[in-house]
């Protein structure tokens, strides 16, 4: 697809981009450290500032701005040092704030966090907290320009996320609904920060300035994602491609539901099984049967009832449904009080005893089920987790890149107070068609040491299992994974690629929704950008949007995500800029292979996948329960 949009980044250029700044500067000696020199920051700097420095080799020295009788000055040119320029920037923005705004205007970092380049700007304050932008200095490689980044954010005053919260935050509008027109809301709080602040904090020198206008980008889209359903056949939509062609794989013969449900909730209990099997109304969702080809009746759903929803009960009830676990897979369905966003402990209990009977669950609350409008857009994407847990395969996605496997990974570590008390990783394995393989656990230790050296062993064991099925071996990292891990996942790497002799194609790639960048469409309303869009950062830097404007319909239903800075960490081979799309847009169609919803497609599966296990574990390490087998298919829906 060539099809292009302008699109601009949160982001306003210098001036003037050809200055000099002089530091003060030492030379650094081996083991010294930050505490011996507590106002100095380690940078390195060619030796020689008469001659050119790129034709230098650079050294460590101890770098400050004030003059200091104790160190020698030295010119830097603004390409001298990246990090260090930009840090020269962000002493300037300081200098500008003390001189030009109150100090209640604006907030600096804290003492301890010496890297951190951020103000923040107070444009509203609330009882519940302020309505802010921050900026930080930044180099844009992809145009070889410094300016700086900014964005809108709420900080709350208590930490608490609220109705109210969320409505400052703009994440829901003034009725309380997912906020449609939330790239244009925060837009406009930017607007606001420029007309309040930039006049007086903006002009860094005589010379240099912030230029407060767009930085445009004509940005091309991926292809539309194609959605694979039975004997090969292919639609644009995952609701009516299962409708019409069917799922890609039935449930087996002996699949069965058992609805768990307190005495009082019967009726309630009834309302789901008659909703799941499209005899409810009004309704969207046509049945299990007409949907999925599943059969669902009194042959294959059976019901307990107990005389409260307590996890004595309920337990008692599951001890029910093992006697039949010989028979095939069970899926127990509780129709509780509660669900996962209440974040109750009888869900992660139940959860876990049905994970060590090797069988998923479902959980549907009392309060949904009393809510028909609720229930009637809430039935199809019950019936596609129950669907999927009972063993079925909705639908697959149409890859890019053939005999791929992706590697998700994962980390978990548990903490109370101080060093992470518990250390653990896992594997969430697909295929670039979107199909889940399994799910393996890398690391489980108290000791870093123990736990990094398993961590690779168990991630070469992964690769190897799988070597001979797949030309393709691509690793997606969430955000949370440390340095010390990427280094290691590089050295399995490096091993499988002395192995594969050039054979095997590996790729490292770095997934972070929780980013310090946005941008907005120039030409839309809702100035939300199209889904699949992507915006190059730098030579190995994208932001990517999963989801967005559909080209078949401009109209938005819901919020739409910010967009997800994906990062290219290694590669065995060199990629070239068409190479890099083709593993993103992977990324972007292995989105719509979520199937704990219908559009449920906001992160690729293999980073999406491993934060939903991530946020099981640590309830569960919380609760103190057992071990078990995590790799029950797919129980984490």
């Amino acid at each position: 697809m060539s099809t292009r949009q302008s699109v601009f980044l949160s982001f306003f250029e210098l001036d003037n981009q050809d200055f000099q700044f002089t530091v003060y500067r030492r030379s650094y000696g081996e083991g010294e450290t930050k505490d011996a020199n507590p106002d100095l920051v380690r940078y390195k700097l060619p030796p020689d500032g008469s001659s050119c420095h790129r034709d230098q080799k650079y050294k460590s020295y101890w770098v400050r701005f004030e003059e200091c009788h104790e160190l020698e000055p030295f010119v830097c040119y603004a390409d001298t040092n990246n990090d260090l320029t930009c840090a020269y920037l962000y002493k300037l923005l300081e200098n500008s704030c003390s001189r030009q705004l109150l100090r209640d205007q604006y907030r600096l970092p804290d003492k301890d966090r010496i890297r951190q380049r951020r103000i923040e700007f107070v444009l509203e304050s609330h009882p519940v907290g302020n309505r802010e932008v921050w900026i930080e200095p930044y180099l844009l490689k992809s145009k070889k320009l410094f300016g700086v980044l900014l964005d809108f954010g709420f900080h709350s005053n208590d930490g608490i996320h609220s109705i109210e919260t969320q409505k400052l935050s703009l994440s829901l509008d003034a009725s309380g609904r997912s906020n449609r027109s939330f790239y244009s809301d925060r837009y406009r709080q930017i607007r606001i920060f420029i007309d309040k602040f930039s006049e007086h904090i903006f002009r860094l020198r005589d010379d240099m300035a912030v230029i407060p206008r767009r930085c445009l980008f004509d940005d091309e889209l991926l292809r539309s994602k194609r959605y694979e359903f039975a004997n090969g056949r292919t639609d644009s939509s995952q609701f009516l491609g299962v409708k019409r062609h069917g799922p890609v794989k039935q449930v087996g013969a002996r699949s069965r539901v058992h609805f768990v449900f307190a005495e009082d909730d019967r009726p309630l209990s009834n309302r789901l099984y008659f909703a799941l099997n499209g005899k409810s109304f009004p309704s969207q969702f046509p049945g299990m049967e007409t949907m999925f080809g599943c059969q669902f009746d009194k042959d294959t759903v059976a019901g307990t009832a107990v005389d409260e929803f307590t996890i004595e009960n309920v337990v008692g009830a599951i001890h029910q449904i093992e006697n039949s676990l010989v028979n095939g897979r069970v899926v127990p369905v509780f129709v509780s009080p509660f669900d996962e966003s209440d974040g109750d402990d009888l869900y992660y209990h139940l959860k876990h005893r049905c994970l060590q009977l090797n069988s998923p669950c479902q959980f549907v609350s009392t309060r949904l089920l009393s809510d028909k409008y609720q229930l009637k857009w809430a039935t199809s994407n019950i019936a596609l987790q129950l669907f999927a847990k009972m063993g079925g395969e909705p639908w697959l996605v149409t890859p890019r890149s053939r005999s791929c496997l992706v590697i998700g990974i994962g980390q978990a570590h548990s903490r109370e107070y101080g060093p992470a008390k518990k250390y653990f990783a896992y594997t969430v394995l697909t295929d670039s068609s979107g199909r889940y393989k399994d799910l393996k656990i890398l690391g489980d230790d108290r000791d870093f040491d123990s736990y990094l050296f398993n961590f690779e062993a168990r991630l070469r064991d992964v690769i190897e299992q799988y070597y001979d099925h797949y030309e393709r071996f691509v690793i997606h990292s969430t955000f949370r994974v440390r340095n010390r891990e990427v280094r290691a996942v590089k050295n399995v790497v490096a091993q499988m690629e002395a192995k594969a002799g050039g054979t095997r194609e590996f790729v490292v790639m770095k997934f972070n929704e929780r980013n310090k960048f946005f941008a907005y469409a120039s030409e839309s309303n809702s100035m939300t950008p199209y889904e699949s869009s992507i915006l190059r950062l730098s030579h190995d830097e994208y932001l990517v949007w999963f989801e967005g404007l559909q080209f078949h319909n401009p109209n938005l239903k819901a919020r739409v995500s910010r967009p997800v800075h994906v990062q290219f960490l290694h590669s065995n081979r060199r990629l070239d800029s068409s190479r890099k799309r083709d593993y993103i847009q992977d990324a972007v169609n292995i989105s719509g292979a979520n199937w704990r919803g219908f559009n449920a497609k906001s992160l690729p599966i293999s980073i999406n996948y491993a934060y939903l296990i991530a946020k099981f574990y640590r309830e569960f390490q919380r609760l103190g329960l057992e071990e078990m087998d995590w790799t029950v298919s797919p129980w984490f829906l």
